[in-house]
């Protein structure tokens, strides 16, 4: 047998058919079909709101730290936004992290927190409005309206500030 043959004879059973890969793209198409959906939900947007709020508030504790004044979240009466603000008024020099604005609207329309005023002093404490360090934990209770998942409270412990 001629050795230029033998490589231009291919073995026919080791690859795979047109038939087996379409078949297989098919599978992962109704896969995603299914799968990509679901991360647009509106469970997925609570979680999203909560872990931008838990961001807020400890870019607000940040500011805090480096100033000689307070800064905290002012949760509006609906619960559904909050706005970043420095001694008790609004910051317009200073957007929220990821923002255009020191303003930030809920995503999901299921969800509500708590309403009211987060501040922070110099040293990260969590205050009350006399400036005096809380002598409780703070609790922000989000409330999910309609057949949704349930969403953590983010709490924030007096003396340190540490939110968990």
């Amino acid at each position: 047998m001629n050795p230029l043959s033998k490589l231009v004879k291919r073995d026919r059973s080791a690859g795979f058919t047109a038939v087996e890969l379409i078949a297989t793209l098919l599978i992962l198409g109704i896969i995603a079909a299914f799968v990509i959906p679901k991360a647009d939900s509106e469970d997925s947007k609570m979680l999203n709101d909560m872990n931008v709020l838990r961001a807020h508030i400890r870019f607000a504790q940040l500011r805090a730290m480096g100033d000689d004044g307070t800064w905290g979240l002012n949760i509006a009466g609906s619960g559904k936004s909050y706005t970043l603000e420095r001694n008790g008024t609004t910051s317009a020099m200073v957007n929220l992290p990821g923002e255009d604005s020191a303003t930030y609207d809920f995503q999901s329309t299921a969800l509500s927190v708590t309403p009211g005023r987060i501040e922070f002093d110099d040293r990260g404490r969590p205050v009350g409005p006399s400036e005096t360090p809380l002598t409780t934990d703070t609790t922000i209770t989000p409330t999910v309206s309609g057949e949704h998942g349930s969403v953590k409270p983010i709490i924030i412990t007096q003396q340190t500030g540490f939110i968990r």
